[in-house]
């Protein structure tokens, strides 16, 4: 069954927005990668991750617009919307999602202060003022390495 000329157009815009979509997707990709640093492992598994979303976006647009056939013009349209994105949109989303990242690290950090401060003065207390105290009820080092336990996992990496 053909489309019409009209049908054809809506699939091709269509894909053209599948492609920024696409487009739009490598950008958080490559953002959470330059601030995660995956190992080799990882960085596959992610990547098969990754085209796995491609294909469900792909495969969801041509469904839905033309009943899932695969056409030249759909392809160009997937092709034709990434360009476009990566030319006009891409460097201005990226550099807006590192500041979001940057924005969102700090505000970890002063929440991070915040909790872990009761922590770190009664773990000052227990190590600098009583260490008699310290040494004769085993209780308050085991809140001592509870303390430190705590602090280890809000330890955050320096920003670059």
């Amino acid at each position: 069954m053909g489309l019409s000329v009209s049908n054809q157009i809506t699939v091709f815009l269509y894909t053209i927005y599948g492609g920024v979509l696409i487009g739009l997707i490598y950008d958080l990709y490559k953002v959470f990668r330059i601030y995660r640093k995956p190992g080799k492992i990882a960085t596959g598994i992610m990547d098969l991750f990754f085209w796995i979303i491609v294909a469900l976006i792909a495969f969801n647009i041509l469904f839905k617009s033309n009943y899932g056939e695969l056409r030249g013009y759909a392809f160009l349209g997937f092709i034709l919307g990434c360009l476009i994105y990566v030319k006009l949109c891409s460097k201005y989303i990226v550099n807006f999602l590192i500041l979001v990242v940057k924005k969102m690290r700090k505000s970890a950090a002063i929440i991070y202060k915040v909790l872990i401060f009761p922590f770190d003065v009664l773990s000052k207390a227990i190590k600098g003022g009583g260490k008699w105290l310290y040494s004769r009820i085993p209780f308050l080092k085991k809140i001592n390495l509870a303390t430190n336990y705590i602090k280890g996992l809000f330890k955050q990496k320096n920003d670059k």
